[in-house]
């Protein structure tokens, strides 16, 4: 991993920064047949330009970015297939694949912001512009027979407008207000062919094509004011109205005649205000407390992904609601807690997950996240810094009648209704302490420990709340230790320093065979970081 970054000024109104990191690794999920490299490597090259002028009261900034990937990465594992008994499905980081998985992802992007100070209220406009585009491969099966592969591309293409007004009206309100403009072209090409395996008949491949598109427009209007109502009490008030417009197209040509052929298109209209309205209170010096309001609106969205004919292929919009209370405290020069307590209503909540035969796309009628959270921070005498942070989740469906059933689910074991069940990837615990050790050296600079450990809970993937479909409760424990001075630094590093096997996710592909896949955190890691400043910062 390399990075770097140079900054400076070309002139007393213009200056220049860069920024370039290129990082590469092994893969570290073992391919054991043989015939393609590991999976799970690193080639990712990223840079960063930016330009900043002042001419008369307008400050110009210009910045570009781009991100070049040419990694292999896994995206999941098999661990259950119905036909073939592999020990690679149950072992960790090993696949036993015959045909190769590949990422090439490119993303370029530029804007232009300029903010224009009237001695007074301040102008700020920003046009922005962003392409991304990516081909992929995938061995779907992960079993060294040419069963089901899979190949992806993809290009978007996005032109967005900000214009805004922020001023002072006397020293209690202050206020901005603005207008958004998106505009959104996403087209997809994919390509699924049943191998030779299934059709015994070698170079037969039957194939399941896929185009789709969808275009965006979204138009928003925007405002904020804050309003110091006494010393101690203040209010925020503010809102969003967006109108946005959608077109979709969705093709599949299924000539296997297994999973049906599709011919969808749609356009869709949606409107919402969203309002936020806050109160805080300075109830003494270092100890304020809050009470905030505030409604989100996600428009309709559609299912342009590998489907089954009668799929669901359009969901209605998703709304939510959220109440949170808290205090923030100052305790002594030594310590800051932080604690809230917060609701969250939804609406129509939108659900995309693999079930069978393809991408089953839903709304959850009801449900509703309740929940707690607490962080301090203190400074424990001259050497040791610490964090910890408490949560707790209440997060459900209220209301889910016909929830996605996983294709390789057990007779009897379902349910009609998920409500009450848990919803995805919501962790009733977490939690994290980290603790840091700093000793000044009398050679000048700092010998430094960390430790950071964090912990979650079970969590769901899926509605239905089964066990194959669930990652178990994990901790994780990073670690580094090293030597800082104020122009270089030396640092010896481990991550999941305890080498601990948990899932990040895993779904059900039982339409081919494929009972179960699952995508596993990154297995232990370790190694050393050194850093040089050079300059005089400025």
């Amino acid at each position: 991993r390399a990075r770097g970054y140079v900054a400076g000024a070309i002139s007393d109104a213009v200056a220049v920064s860069l920024a370039g990191g290129y990082v590469s690794r092994d893969g570290y999920t073992e391919n054991t047949s043989g015939t393609g490299p590991d999976l799970d490597d690193a080639d990712l090259l990223t840079a960063r330009a930016k330009l900043r002028a002042d001419i008369g009261n307008t400050e110009l900034v210009v910045s570009a970015d781009v991100l070049r990937d040419r990694g292999k990465p896994s995206f999941f594992e098999v661990t259950d297939v119905a036909f073939l008994d592999d020990p690679s499905e149950s072992t960790p980081f090993t696949v036993n694949q015959d045909q190769p998985n590949f990422l090439d992802r490119d993303i370029n992007g530029i804007s232009l912001t300029a903010t224009t100070d009237f001695g007074g209220p301040t102008w700020t406009n920003v046009v922005g512009y962003r392409d991304s585009s990516f081909d992929a491969g995938l061995d779907d099966d992960k079993l060294p027979v040419r069963y089901f592969v899979d190949f992806f591309s993809s290009d978007t293409e996005f032109v967005s407008l900000e214009s805004r007004i922020a001023h002072s009206l006397g020293d209690r309100v202050d206020y901005m207000i603005g207008v958004y403009y998106f505009d959104q072209q996403a087209d997809n090409i994919s390509n699924f062919a049943l191998g030779d395996f299934l059709t015994g008949v070698p170079g037969v491949e039957p194939p399941i094509d896929l185009t789709s598109s969808v275009d965006t427009e979204s138009i928003a209007i925007f405002f904020n004011t804050d309003w110091a109502l006494t010393d101690q009490l203040s209010l925020e008030v503010g809102g969003r109205y967006v109108t946005e417009d959608k077109t979709a197209t969705h093709v599949q040509d299924d000539q296997t005649g297994i999973f049906g052929s599709t011919d969808f298109s749609a356009d869709r209209s949606d409107t919402d205000f969203s309002p936020t309205v806050s109160l805080s209170y300075a109830f003494a010096d270092g100890l304020t407390g809050y009470l905030r309001y505030a409604e989100g609106f996600k428009s309709a969205g559609f299912n342009t992904d590998f489907v089954t004919a009668t799929s669901n292929l359009e969901v209605e919009p998703e709304e939510a609601t959220a109440l949170e209370a808290g205090l923030k405290a100052r305790l002594g020069d030594a310590a800051r807690l932080n604690l809230a307590l917060f609701t969250t209503d939804y609406e129509n909540l939108q659900l995309s997950q693999i079930v069978g035969g393809g991408v089953s796309l839903n709304n959850a009628a009801e449900a509703t996240i309740n929940g707690i959270e607490a962080d301090i921070v203190i400074a424990a005498g001259d050497y040791f810094d610490i964090n910890a942070s408490l949560g707790y989740l209440d997060a459900t469906y209220d209301e889910f009648t016909g929830c996605p059933v996983p294709g390789a689910a057990l007779p009897g074991t379902t349910q009609a209704d998920c409500s009450g069940n848990m919803l995805n990837l919501a962790p009733e615990w977490s939690a994290n302490l980290g603790v840091q050790w700093t000793y000044p050296m009398s050679a000048g600079g700092n010998l430094i420990a960390r430790a950071d450990w964090s912990y979650r809970s079970e969590v769901f993937f899926e509605p239905q709340n089964t066990d194959r479909l669930s990652g178990d409760d994990r901790s994780l424990l990073d670690v580094r230790v090293g030597y800082a001075t104020e122009t270089w630094e030396v640092f010896a590093w481990a991550r999941n320093a305890t080498d601990e096997v948990y899932e990040n996710f895993a779904d059900d592909r039982s339409a081919i065979f494929v009972n179960t896949t699952t995508a596993y955190g990154p297995p232990r890691m370790y190694g050393v970081t050194a850093r040089m400043r050079f300059g005089n910062g400025n």
